[in-house]
């Protein structure tokens, strides 16, 4: 008999979907950006902020690492 439950690859697989599609509806939700504004600005300054976030990601983890700044 087969259990509801997918393969532990599929598990890994869906939670990152899961993570992912969260983090975009909550971010939608709160920019307040909808469909119809993100089709008439078009994806320059979202790109731009993700690039942002990852600069900042980034350097944080690098200043982190060698304990310039502490957690």
């Amino acid at each position: 008999m087969s259990s509801a439950v997918p393969p532990v690859a599929y598990q890994t697989v869906f939670y990152r979907l899961g993570v992912v599609g969260l983090t975009a509806t909550l971010f939608l939700i709160g920019s307040t950006v909808s469909r119809s504004t993100l089709k008439i600005v078009g994806p320059r300054p979202l790109l731009q902020g993700v690039l942002l976030w990852i600069v900042v990601a980034v350097t944080s983890l690098l200043m982190i690492r060698p304990g310039v700044i502490g957690l």
